[in-house]
């Protein structure tokens, strides 16, 4: 029983402290990719654009509105797709069109791509 627990806890104390580490490691990322580009170059907007993309993904299910809204304002701001996907990847070292297949539905899928 004592050993089962002392592993249990270990093991949730691993998992937060893995968690930790990767948003540490991500806004070491963003806050290098933002001294290098700066926040009003198309290359800055993108980096936040990015950034705001993921936190729709975060936790439990997909914050869609939010998700959207953030590629409606990227467009407005003249940022593509590709910009946005360049960004993610440095930030996230994750493919940003392989992330979005896994977390929307087909119709949120086919407006996704209607948008962009």
């Amino acid at each position: 029983g004592i050993v089962l627990g002392a592993v249990v806890i270990t093991g949730v104390g691993y998992g937060i402290l893995r968690r930790q580490l990767k948003k540490a490691r991500e806004e070491k990322n963003r806050n290098e990719a933002i001294k290098q580009y700066g926040v009003n170059t198309p290359e800055g907007k993108a980096i936040g654009y990015a950034t705001l993309l993921e936190q729709s993904m975060q936790g439990w299910g997909t914050n869609e509105k939010l998700m959207f809204d953030t590629i409606k304002k990227a467009k407005t701001d003249g940022i593509v797709f590709a910009d946005l996907a360049n960004a993610y990847n440095k930030l996230y070292a994750k493919d940003l069109l392989k992330r979005l297949q896994s977390e929307l539905r087909a119709k949120e899928l086919v407006e996704f791509q209607n948008m962009i």
